[in-house]
């Protein structure tokens, strides 16, 4: 070999070897600088959590381009998105400018692909959505115009196997992408490019307002589309997509603008047949589709055309006709004939309260009865006009002549129906009935269905529906849902309110059942009647319900509960369900209920009880009651029967089951005989007390108040009596069973203990293991009491003997000076109306005289009128000698009395 070769061959492959070890060494120096720039990117600009676990760099594996692999990318949500996890994806593959990673342009971005990704998009009740996660910097006073250190000049961009899932709280709506596939490959960086993609979808599903518009359907989409970068318009060019079985392609142009979207779109689809407008329908393109056979004239035909920014919508126009179609499943012996659809949704533009949503004709024959009905909606945003009407008669029975049903199902009975219904949802709201048009009626006769989606089986025997503008007369209701039986009359209010706007459904019914298991319908998915562990569930009431009902149920059962003859009232209202006077026979007695039943908070559902239970039998309260076990387990092997008044409310947990740390209520208890065994707390205290015979007592005539809260039982003081021992008791048993009591015991008179008779005891400890004390301390503080009062009593009465004595002789001596002053003021008195008596005499006397020394008429009554002067001046001092004279008497007996 010529050593000019060899030498240069030599350098060549040095030159080479030293290439390919930087290329294997480099990823590792600049893999550090390229994370650290990617997560101070992120966290600048999002208000989110992300986080990734693996970062790989390599200049091998589409050399001469870098690519970057983020591996367990994770985009979660702050606040009341903390739950949402807006992205999730397996793999990031990022292709990048070689070149670009030693430049401070920044890093140029051929190539994205997605693999193994979950997207959550969620808008909330309120409208607030969880991808609005871009920061917001209301503190720079001029916005941040520099260049992204990432710049996308992208040829190719793959998503493998995505799931997307659009939940929209606020429009009560919810779309699912199951699966996605996606490539887009084309020159993104120049002024025009055609762009190749390609989509495939698994399964997608769309739920709106509880209706399943589409079910499990699967989608591929092929389209070329000539990109103008600069004007960013978007038009189709060759393309062919297909949903479910149904063929389309699409004509025209989308334009993307600075505030929205404009748009010339035309929908081709004349390669539509009838079997491919069934494979819409979920139920029969799940189940043998490509076996079905169908046929008919079919067309279907739209356009959308115009702009669509913030509130403003395209117009758009949509038909779909269908002619004398049928179908036919193999190896079934009849058809679904004479099919016949006319349907369009139409809007000219603007307002989506512009559109019509027009099915002027859809009928069918089945098994020989002819089925017609049609609807039309206008203005459904803002007041929503509704026509619809149905008539014909379905027999169920037929379904499986034309429909392969699976073994275990089975369907059969009579539909009939003829309905007439237009007007304006206003008419209602404004209680203008007589504008809205609702008539008609609908029966069921002897209905069968039984399938395994059905929890339990049901049957109708009858129903009859008579429909007016006002409500609806339910006739007749007879239906059976398992072993469960209910006969119903009455009517429905505001029922079409109710079916199209949800608003509140008004009734008045009246309910009779031979049987009726509640547990039945609150129940975990699909528990059979006859599982041996059913598990209850909150049932939520619903808030738009306002029913009056009058029960009558000849046997109601409730987890292990059993009730006979309950009758009374419910009212459904606002969430709550309100029993009034609903009187049953239970546990042996009879028991009267009035109470709520509230799931007002669907978060914190609660009852509110008062129960009144007479001559109730220990053992089949407490075998049926669980939270009574907990509450009274001194009862657990009680025989005998009691009375309560019991007023209580508590939150429920999920199982339907009270929340006992919540729990609260009062009441009283009596029972007349009750007999207890196998009671360890009576075990102790019959030890303690050395009487075995307490071990299983029989005890009469018990009465007490008690209160429960905070996890206790509370009992005032109650009188008690044990095998002859008399008690008093009051305390607390614990829901950990720990038991606080105390009181006294009076042991019988035949032990002549006298002041020993009567002790203190306390019981503590647990109601497995009781401690139980005596307590003479007290007995003895009594002796010494009653000792130290008799001694005062001594003293006191030899003290009061003394001041008895000194008090008559005190007595005596004032009723000596008193009579002495008595003697005295009668001297007074006497001396002062024997003065007075001689003043009047004398003063009589004189009158006389002058009277009678008068000579003639005119002086003899002059002297008359001078004599009575005379005398009355007389009585009047004499009467004033007395007073004073009493005035003196008086002063000389309170005297001698003080």
């Amino acid at each position: 070999m010529n050593t000019k070769v060899k030498k240069g061959l030599i350098i060549g492959l040095s030159v080479f070897g030293v290439l390919f070890a930087a290329l294997l060494v480099l990823p590792f120096a600049f893999s550090g600088k390229i994370k650290t720039l990617a997560i101070e990117q992120v966290n600048k600009k999002l208000i989110a959590r992300v986080d990734f676990d693996d970062f790989s760099l390599s200049f091998i594996r589409h050399f001469p381009n870098a690519t970057v692999r983020v591996g367990k990318l994770h985009i979660v949500g702050v606040n009341e998105f903390a739950k949402d996890t807006l992205l999730s994806c397996e793999k990031v593959d990022l292709v990048l400018n070689l070149k670009s990673l030693f430049s401070n342009k920044g890093y140029e971005i051929k190539k994205m692909q997605f693999s193994d990704s979950r997207v959550l998009a969620h808008v909330l009740a309120n409208g607030k959505a969880n991808w609005n996660i871009m920061k917001k910097d209301t503190t720079l006073q001029h916005p941040d115009t520099s260049a992204s250190k990432f710049n996308l000049k992208l040829k190719d961009f793959v998503i493998k196997n995505a799931d997307i899932v659009y939940w929209d709280e606020q429009g009560k709506m919810k779309a699912e992408i199951r699966n996605l596939n996606h490539t887009t490959s084309g020159d993104l960086t120049a002024d025009s490019s055609l762009l190749l993609t390609h989509t495939t979808v698994e399964k997608i599903n769309y739920v709106m307002d509880g209706i399943a518009y589409l079910s499990n359907a699967d989608a591929e989409l092929d389209a070329d589309i000539n990109a103008n970068m600069n004007r960013m318009i978007f038009t189709f060019s060759k393309n062919a997509s297909r949903l479910n079985a149904i063929p389309f392609s699409f004509t025209g142009w989308v334009k993307i603008l600075d505030n929205g979207y404009d748009m010339d779109l035309k929908l081709n689809a004349e390669k539509v047949d009838f079997k491919a407008i069934l494979s819409m329908i979920p139920a029969i393109y799940a189940n043998s589709f490509e076996g079905v056979k169908a046929g008919g004239n079919v067309a279907m035909t739209g356009f959308m055309k115009g702009k669509m920014i913030g509130d403003n919508y395209p117009a758009f126009d949509f038909k779909l006709t269908a002619v004398n179609g049928w179908f036919q499943y193999p190896k079934l012996p009849k058809q679904l004939q004479n099919i016949n659809i006319a349907a369009e949704i139409s809007n000219p533009g603007k307002t989506l309260d512009a559109t019509l949503i027009d099915i002027s004709k859809f009928s069918f024959l089945m098994g020989g009865n002819p089925f017609t009905a049609q609807l039309r909606i206008a203005y459904p945003m803002s007041d929503p006009e509704l026509l619809m009407k149905a008539i014909g008669k379905v027999n169920l029975g037929n379904i499986k002549e034309l429909y392969p049903l699976s073994k275990d199902t089975k369907l059969s009975g009579i539909l009939d129906m003829n309905l007439d219904l237009s007007g304006r949802m206003s008419y209602y709201e404004k209680n203008q009935y007589d504008k809205f048009k609702f008539g008609g009626n609908m029966t069921i006769t002897d209905m069968i269905a039984k399938m395994s989606s059905l929890p339990q089986d049901i049957s109708i025997t009858k129903a009859s529906m008579l429909f007016n503008n006002q409500y609806v007369n339910l006739a007749t209701l007879k239906i059976k849902i398992g072993p469960n039986d209910i006969s119903a009359i009455g009517r429905l209010e505001n029922f079409v309110a109710y079916a199209l706007q949800k608003k509140t459904l008004k009734g008045q019914l009246a309910l009779q059942s031979n049987y009726f298991n509640v547990s039945d319908f609150m129940s975990q998915a699909n528990t059979k009647p006859d599982a041996t562990s059913t598990k209850l569930t909150v049932f939520v009431v619903p808030k738009n319900i306002d029913f009056t009902m009058q029960s009558d149920f000849k046997q109601l059962v409730y987890g292990k509960m059993n009730f006979t003859n309950a009758k009374g009232i419910l009212r459904v209202l606002d969430g709550d369900v309100k029993f009034q006077n609903m009187g049953v026979q239970a546990f042996g007695g009879n028991m009267t209920l009035n109470g709520v039943y509230s799931t007002n908070n669907p978060k914190k559902p609660n009852v509110n009880f008062d129960l009144n239970i007479n001559d109730v039998v220990f053992t089949e309260v407490f075998s049926q009651v669980e939270t009574l076990q907990k509450i009274v387990p001194i009862f657990s092997n009680a025989t005998g029967k009691f009375s309560t008044k019991f007023a209580f409310n508590s939150l429920l947990q999920n199982d339907m089951m009270p929340d006992l740390t919540s729990f609260a209520g009062n009441g009283s208890f009596s029972t007349k005989s009750v007999g207890l065994s196998n009671v360890q707390v009576l075990t102790t205290l019959a030890s303690t007390l050395k009487r075995p015979d307490l071990s299983n007592p029989n005890i009469k005539d018990v009465a007490l108040n008690f209160t429960i809260k905070d996890g206790k039982l509370n009992t005032k003081p109650f009188n008690i009596s044990l095998g002859g021992i008399k008690m008093n008791l009051g305390g607390s048993t614990g829901l950990d069973k720990s038991i606080a009591y105390a009181g006294n015991v009076q042991l019988p008179d035949k032990f002549n203990l006298g002041k020993f008779s009567t002790v203190n005891m306390k019981i503590g400890g647990t109601f497995t293991k009781p401690k139980v004390s005596l307590d003479f301390t007290g007995i003895l503080n009594n002796l010494a009491g009653e000792a130290k009062a008799k001694i005062a009593t001594e003293v006191n009465k030899q003290v009061d003997a003394a001041k008895a004595k000194a008090t008559d002789e005190i007595r005596k001596q004032k009723d000596a000076a008193l009579k002495t002053a008595q003697d005295q003021a009668d001297r007074i008195r006497s001396e002062a109306h024997k003065l007075s008596d001689k003043l009047i005499s004398d003063a009589q006397s004189q009158s006389d005289q002058l009277v009678a020394k008068a000579s003639n008429p005119i002086t003899k009554k002059i002297a008359q009128v001078t004599a009575n002067k005379i005398l009355d001046e007389a009585t009047k001092k004499a009467a004033d000698i007395n007073a004073k004279a009493e005035v003196e008497a008086q002063k000389v007996i309170q005297k001698a009395a003080e």
